[in-house]
């Protein structure tokens, strides 16, 4: 003998009818989940009741009921949008003047693979640890007055690390004055 379909209790709503799976049918419009409030039923779907939903940044989405009470659905899609952004940038000063010339300075000194760093991190010049932060360096190096345009930053004791005190902004003429002899003119003997 087959098995019978009994047919689920209908319940009518708005003029429109709703097939009731389990418990009764809850009205959420009006209510808050997250960013999104509920605007109205939107029909029934394959795996619940969804609904039209007026997010905080002006989108609209629909949503199963079911992910709204759970907390699984708490946007139209904005909060990661958001979220992805926050994760990805760090300060929002990349495009500064002086991200480069930090990014650079650090470079100099840590990074083994890059040309020069024998004449820096080699032979022992380090950025403080204050200046692994960019925005530590950038209040740092503000005292010294805004930067001249074609100026770079230097030591001032060509042997000591870039830390605060032991900088200033010089041309690329006083900069090279401002280094080692180089090993011929060492070894000139």
């Amino acid at each position: 003998m087959p098995i019978q379909k009994v047919p689920l209790p209908v319940q009518f709503v708005g003029g429109i009818c709703y097939r009731q799976k389990m418990g009764r049918l809850v009205d959420i419009t009006g209510k808050r989940f997250g960013r999104l409030v509920v605007v109205r039923r939107d029909g029934g779907a394959r795996h619940g009741a969804s609904w039209l939903c007026a997010c905080d940044c002006g989108n609209s989405a629909t949503v199963i009921g079911q992910n709204l009470k759970s907390g699984n659905t708490s946007s139209c899609g904005c909060a990661s949008r958001d979220a992805v952004v926050l994760r990805n940038v760090t300060h929002g000063k990349s495009r500064h003047p002086l991200y480069r010339c930090w990014k650079n300075m650090r470079q100099r000194c840590m990074n083994r693979r890059r040309p020069d760093y024998h004449c820096y991190g080699g032979r022992g010049i380090r950025v403080c640890e204050r200046w692994d932060s960019f925005a530590n360096f950038l209040e740092d190096v503000s005292a010294l007055g805004p930067r001249p345009n074609g100026w770079t930053i230097d030591r001032i004791d060509n042997d000591g690390d870039y830390k605060p005190g032991n900088v200033k902004w010089s041309t690329r003429g006083e900069q090279s004055r401002n280094r080692r002899p180089s090993a011929e003119w060492r070894h000139a003997d």
